[in-house]
Parts: structure tokens; C-alpha cells; sequence
């Protein structure tokens, strides 16, 4: 393995320890994933936090009278 192959591991493996969104943010940069691509990924993570923070409001939220039956 050669100096450039050493540093793309390393490189890796401080990416990986990152949130998902700087993961996403440095693979673009490094040309490893398309335009079109990081739409996505980006788009599926704000779902992903957007779906997060729903679940996260309704565990709050105490049922009207008709819920508590």
C-alpha cells in the first residue's frame, strides 16, 4: 500500500466518525458522488431528521379526552 492508499484510509476512517451530513458534505467535495447523488443522500437525511423530529413531538403530547377513553 502506497502513501496516497494510507491516506485515503485514514481519511475514511476520521469521515466515518463525523455526523452524516459532514460525511456527505466531504464525499461531494472529493468528487466521490455526483451532483444529482448528493441531492439526494442530502434529501433523505432531512427526511430522515424531519421523520426524527415528528416522533420525538408526538411522544410529547398528551391525548385530548377522547384518547384517554
Amino acid at each position: 500500500m502506497d502513501r496516497l492508499d494510507s491516506e485515503r484510509d485514514g481519511s475514511t476512517e476520521s469521515r466515518d466518525q463525523r455526523d452524516p451530513l459532514e460525511k456527505l458534505k466531504q464525499r461531494y467535495a472529493e468528487g466521490e458522488i455526483s451532483d444529482a447523488e448528493f441531492e439526494k443522500q442530502l434529501e433523505t437525511l432531512l427526511d430522515a431528521d424531519r421523520r426524527a423530529e415528528s416522533s420525538e413531538d408526538q411522544s410529547t403530547i398528551i391525548p385530548n379526552d377522547r384518547e384517554r377513553g
